[in-house]
């Protein structure tokens, strides 16, 4: 058996054990009221198939609770959820989770899920996962040799951070999912403006930070390494993989039926105010960051896992909170000795590849450029954002492919690993 094959089977071994672990220890998970937001908008799934344009914004200039969650956040992961509630005849919840009330209170309104809709609702969206680390892996097999592509998703799949927002009933698990489906898109070696287009929707209906990794879409359908750029193509290729995007988005957003530029601009004040009021009033665990690459770099590295993002229920959730963060397999590679390695290993990466950027290949060279704009895509996106560590869930996959291109020269060496190109 040859070293790809060998690669290949031991990954895929090593991706259905980790599957097993991950729905065996779902509900060691801390709850996290987000959760419920996302299973009670589930019955959307409902709506869509009887009344879509029930879920259509009418053009009032107030929104209600549930037009505001429409126009804020992206539905895949509601949907998702939905769909299996509606499957195993899973009851939705009686109402969405206020947090101007106490754990109690929410509880009592029926705001809290019991632990069969929380079970199904996580394994919909960590289902994803196992398939997410496969396709991210064929994804890297076109740009790293097979062992770095193996230490790349091996360490991404037992990344504390992936275990615990990836895992949640919301969307970071989903988002993973669609960013190594657009990862997939961008390195086959005929690459389709319509299918990056539509990855590339897939991903910003999971998560709207997705559209950080636009600019990589468009250097993909543009600059192909095999062809001389010819202007007028690619132009047409970048209004291709636009107009699938834009298609994707309002086909999965029911929101902007029938009002669509009236819906558009509602939502961005929508998600504008509600930006302002998380800058205003949020309480950051461990610590307070600020909105800037450096807390980027502490999250992506460093910092524990955090479990929630602002005080209200502290109290509540301490004993799962204090279990969880007590478990070493959930904390393993975070603080300053593990942070370090890892944030050394992406450097390296970064600088093994472009010091030798000249002697690679045509395709090689394309493949990383490609790499490169959606880091810096969703690095730039998400500076901008608050603070919140699962907001860098879809720098990931990124960072990690930086990772193994900075281990491969190091098992070239002691392995005789095939060339970086």
């Amino acid at each position: 058996m040859n070293r790809k094959r060998w690669v290949d089977w031991a990954i895929l071994g090593v991706i259905v054990f980790l599957g097993v672990i991950y729905a065996w220890t779902l509900m060691d998970i801390p709850f996290h009221p987000d959760e419920s937001t996302h299973i009670y908008m589930s019955k959307d799934v409902s709506t869509l198939f009887n009344d879509p344009l029930g879920l259509a914004w009418e053009g009032s200039s107030s929104l209600d609770d549930e037009e505001r969650i429409r126009a804020i956040d992206a539905p895949l992961a509601r949907y998702l959820i939905g769909v299996i509630r509606e499957i195993f005849s899973i009851p939705p919840l009686d109402s969405d989770w206020d947090w101007s009330l106490g754990w109690e209170e929410n509880r009592s309104a029926g705001a809290l899920p019991s632990d069969r809709q929380l079970l199904f609702a996580r394994a919909a969206i960590t289902s994803l996962l196992p398939i997410s680390l496969w396709v991210y892996y064929l994804a890297l097999k076109k740009i790293l040799p097979p062992i770095p592509s193996l230490a790349a998703v091996i360490l991404l799949g037992l990344n504390p951070l992936f275990l615990l927002h990836g895992r949640r009933a919301m969307s970071e698990g989903i988002l993973i999912f669609c960013i190594a489906l657009f990862l997939w898109t961008v390195t086959r070696d005929k690459r389709n403006p319509w299918l990056i287009g539509l990855a590339l929707g897939l991903a910003i209906n999971a998560k709207h930070s997705a559209l950080g990794v636009f600019p990589a879409a468009i250097l993909a359908v543009s600059l192909l390494p095999d062809q001389s750029f010819d202007l007028k193509k690619a132009a047409i290729d970048i209004l291709k993989t636009t107009l699938v995007v834009v298609f994707t988005f309002l086909l999965l957003n029911p929101f902007y039926w029938k009002q669509p530029f009236g819906a558009l601009d509602t939502a961005g004040r929508a998600r504008f105010n509600l930006a302002q009021e998380q800058q205003e009033d949020h309480l950051l665990l461990p610590g307070k960051l600020k909105t800037t690459i450096p807390s980027l770099i502490l999250h992506t590295y460093f910092t524990g896992p955090q479990t929630e993002e602002v005080g209200n229920y502290l109290v509540d959730t301490q004993d799962a909170r204090e279990s969880y963060l007590s478990n070493p397999f959930y904390t393993w590679s975070r603080g300053i000795l593990g942070g370090s390695l890892l944030f050394t290993l992406t450097l390296a990466g970064i600088g093994f590849v472009f010091w030798a950027f000249p002697e690679k290949e045509p395709a090689a060279r394309n493949l990383y450029l490609i790499l490169a704009a959606g880091t810096l895509g969703i690095c730039g996106f998400t500076a901008f954002l608050l603070p919140w560590q699962r907001y860098i869930l879809p720098l990931l996959p990124f960072t990690f492919s930086w990772v193994g291109a900075g281990l491969t020269p190091f098992i070239k060496s002691r392995a005789k690993a095939a060339p970086i190109e």
